[in-house]
């Protein structure tokens, strides 16, 4: 029991010190400037990949979105290679993530899930493959899916299987069109983001105006 606690206590302090460590030591600034990335990268060919890896393994287990490491990385690396390295430490990244935190919090909290949760849980392990796949296809690498998914009944493979085949189509994005695609979106108006938002705000108002109406009111129409 005190070993657990000792763990959930080094997950929950190890958290926030990772990425703040990684602000205040200027890692998060170097994945801001490609252009010193790639001076590092081509004076240590062979370090550099993996210091890489390893700084993406463990910050982004700890809660700096993948994103922040792989848009830049096209413009550090061969297209390929970053390609691949994005691979890479998304898996180990999400695999850590998921390790932690169910080792750590899952045996405390699994005992207090209400019967509602329970539901939804058990649902999550009869579709585990498919429930994987559809998280990171709609929240992609951020951490809280890893640490929530640690949480439910979806066993390691599935985990790591459904990880690797929802983050492809986002990790491709980011490495091949993420930083044109950026620098497109800096370029566009401000009245153009405007008419964006207010589509996007008459969709949602439009959707729950006619998922709220009463089937009985419609047929009354009818007649």
């Amino acid at each position: 029991m005190a070993k657990g606690r000792k763990r959930r206590w080094f997950v929950t302090l190890a958290a926030p010190a990772i990425v703040l460590a990684a602000y205040r030591f200027g890692v998060v600034d170097l994945l801001r400037d490609p252009a010193a990335m790639h001076a590092l990268a081509t004076a240590h060919p062979v370090a550099a990949p993996l210091v890489y890896l390893a700084t993406y393994t463990v910050v982004s287990a700890f809660g700096l979105p993948g994103l922040f490491f792989l848009i830049p990385s096209a413009l550090v690396f061969p297209r390929h290679e970053a390609f691949a390295l994005g691979i890479v430490g998304s898996i180990l990244s999400s695999w850590l993530a998921f390790a932690l935190t169910r080792s750590a919090f899952r045996p405390v909290i699994e005992p207090r899930i209400p019967k509602r949760l329970r539901i939804w849980d058990e649902r999550i392990e009869q579709n585990q493959l498919m429930a994987v796949v559809t998280a990171r296809l709609t929240f992609f690498l951020l951490p809280p899916v890893s640490w929530a998914l640690a949480l439910t009944k979806v066993r390691t493979t599935p985990y790591l299987v459904g990880t690797f085949i929802g983050m492809l189509p986002g990790v491709w994005f980011c490495v091949y069109v993420g930083g044109s695609f950026l620098h497109w979106m800096r370029e566009q108006p401000w009245w153009a983001w405007a008419i964006a938002c207010a589509l996007v705000v008459t969709f949602l108002v439009v959707r729950r105006f006619l998922a709220g109406r009463d089937p009985e009111d419609s047929d009354d129409d009818d007649d």
